[in-house]
């Protein structure tokens, strides 16, 4: 969509998404939880579940790795096909 849609039909916000736009612009920042943020406690749960199963496989990684120090290696959560998911020094 076009920006000047946005000008001319303002989207709606809950509270809690208006309070942070408005901390934003105040100040710069603003701090708030995703279920204020977003309301959606089944999308936050699908979330969570993704996260817990990214950072098991990335354990698992990591101890195949081997690090001496840490930043011996990046992992990468999302990839193209040019960047590998495993960076090494």
């Amino acid at each position: 969509m076009r920006a000047s849609f946005f000008r001319a039909v303002p989207p709606s916000h809950l509270p809690a998404q208006q309070r942070a736009l408005d901390d934003l612009r105040a100040r710069g920042i603003a701090t708030t939880t995703f279920g204020e943020l977003v309301d959606d406690d089944a999308l936050w749960r699908e979330l969570e579940a993704d996260m817990e199963a990214y950072v098991r496989s990335a354990q698992i990684l990591v101890r195949k790795l081997e690090p001496k120090q840490k930043g011996d290696f990046l992992l990468r959560r999302w990839t193209t096909s040019r960047r590998p998911p495993v960076m090494t020094r």
